[in-house]
């Protein structure tokens, strides 16, 4: 029986922090190193024409679990498809175009009586799980993809981060109809959503929306600024997803929020 192999180049090749091997009844995909395979039957794959598709999304996935949890950029190809025959031989097609955005982190570990109290790369890991699996599962809903392109937007454009980040809050407000709606939905604090807002809106901030109406006392936003506004932007993004896993499991609750 042919196998198929879909290949997939990404940078920066350390993206993710371990090996990741992925194995369901139908393909088994492999990711590390700057490259992610998976290896599918050949009758099951041309069995389901939206396969390549579905992989590629929960790849993606996999990327956005990080870029939220590390606000970090990557660089994704679309698969390369190889057809490999019994007796060795192959076909390969050419791959497809390149899609693209791009920064950092410090870990700390917490050791108390020589052991392990708290661990920030495992805690972050954790964290990436959480959002790869969610994001996952709802690749049909169009408020998360705008939301998405958005987080990705903000990095892939630090000039203009907080404008993008804003865009969350707005998309939101939109969804549910209004800011005070949308904060008791997802049970977000009435001091992260104002934070949000007013970093991203009357502060003379370079990176935020009314540049032009500060122009004489523009200023970068601090360090401390851009880690609140993210965080706060990547909250919604949970809450929302949580929002979602509620209303698709109303029996079993809200997961919780941070």
């Amino acid at each position: 029986m042919d196998t198929v192999v879909l290949e997939w180049k990404y940078s920066p090749p350390d993206y993710f922090e371990s090996p990741i091997e992925i194995k369901e009844s139908d393909y088994t995909m492999k990711i590390v190193d700057g490259k992610a395979e998976a290896s599918i039957n050949s009758a099951v794959y041309d069995a389901n024409p939206s396969m390549s598709d579905a992989l590629h999304h929960g790849l993606k996935a996999h990327f956005i679990g990080v870029q939220l949890v590390r606000h970090k950029g990557y660089i994704l190809s679309s698969p390369a498809k190889t057809i490999i025959h019994p007796d060795g031989s192959r076909i390969v097609f050419l791959e497809g175009t390149i899609s693209s955005v791009s920064s950092m982190s410090a870990d700390v570990q917490t050791i108390r009586g020589g052991k392990v109290v708290s661990d920030s790369k495992q805690d972050r890991i954790e964290e990436q799980r959480l959002f790869t699996e969610l994001v996952s599962k709802y690749p049909n809903d169009k408020l998360l993809a705008s939301l998405l392109r958005s987080y990705n937007a903000a990095v892939d454009n630090p000039n203009k981060e907080l404008v993008h980040l804003y865009d969350i809050r707005g998309a939101l407000s939109t969804k549910f109809g209004n800011d005070t709606n949308a904060r008791d939905t997802l049970n977000i604090s009435r001091d992260d959503w104002s934070d949000l807002g007013r970093l991203c809106n009357p502060e003379p901030l370079r990176q935020g929306r009314h540049e032009g109406e500060h122009y004489e006392n523009l200023r970068d936003a601090t360090g401390a600024e851009l880690s609140k506004v993210r965080r706060i932007a990547k909250a919604m993004i949970k809450a929302y997803l949580l929002y979602l896993e509620e209303q698709a499991n109303p029996k079993k609750g809200v997961i919780g929020h941070d």
